[in-house]
């Protein structure tokens, strides 16, 4: 019954905050995002110039390299088990309940979705306590704010924010977070915190909307969104994409693995 109110609480504190995820035209265009600094948010590392892909690292990219199977090792992909734990305490099932009881909205899937990815980070976060800043770690992972409580909006609303302006559906935040775990997996050192949340859902969600779509938002316009300048997001995406191995293949049973965890087929 504790846990209940808890939950509940959360979940009305959050649409109170309108993280609600709001209806918008498939067929969006750039004007209709609100006006943004390119420095909603400050860049994680310098805001330089990334590092260029010589010849011939492409050439060796011809060869895909899959990464792990997360059925191997769970443990490995912190969203995913967060999902899990999140189902077997009845999170999620409250959550469900709480949305359908309380609010009225054409795609409360989406609603869903949403506040589970905002319950599963808070998890994650509990345990994560991130210290390293030093000019080699930032080199290689450039996510990094070294003073997270600067960051001018929280991740609830960022989420809120990219999801409405850069017109993301289901598919495509699911397809986010099998990236940010995969990044994760294969690069331990780098962990999902306080102060990497937002420009790993920054980063995620524009590779995420290309892959799944065949019209998609150009990075200037995502520059806009996600509150970075636009040589910002593109080193980010650069250097995420490279920290995957070049890995952007989804196979079937991967989503699927996701979306059971998540229990939205069974909504």
């Amino acid at each position: 019954m504790l846990q209940f109110f808890f939950i509940n609480s959360f979940i009305a504190l959050a649409l109170t905050a309108n993280i609600g995820i709001l209806e918008a035209s498939p067929a969006a265009a750039p004007s209709s995002v609100e006006p943004a600094a390119s420095h909603l948010l400050p860049p994680p590392a310098e805001d330089k110039p990334c590092k260029i892909i010589d010849s011939a690292s492409l050439d060796s990219m011809s060869a895909l390299t899959l990464s792990p199977n997360p059925a191997d090792n769970e443990d490995s992909l912190p969203f995913l088990k967060a999902f899990r734990e999140a189902q077997a305490d009845g999170q999620l099932k409250n959550l469900w309940d709480f949305l359908t009881t309380h609010t009225a909205h054409e795609n409360m899937k989406m609603v869903y979705l949403k506040n589970a990815l905002l319950i599963s980070a808070r998890k994650i976060l509990k345990n994560i306590a991130f210290k390293d800043f030093s000019e080699t770690f930032l080199a290689r992972y450039p996510f990094y704010y070294r003073d997270a409580g600067k960051i001018p909006i929280s991740f609830a609303l960022y989420l809120d924010r990219l999801v409405k302006f850069g017109n993301l559906d289901e598919g495509d935040l699911v397809t986010a977070i099998i990236f940010l775990d995969r990044h994760l997996q294969l690069n331990p050192a780098c962990v999902f915190s306080q102060e990497s949340q937002h420009s790993f859902l920054a980063v995620t969600v524009l590779i995420a909307q290309k892959l799944n779509n065949d019209f998609y938002f150009a990075n200037s316009h995502w520059a806009r969104i996600v509150g970075l300048s636009p040589i910002t997001l593109n080193c980010l995406e650069i250097n995420f994409i490279e920290n995957l191995n070049f890995s952007l293949e989804i196979p079937r049973e991967i989503t699927v693995l996701y979306r059971e965890a998540l229990g939205l087929d069974q909504l």
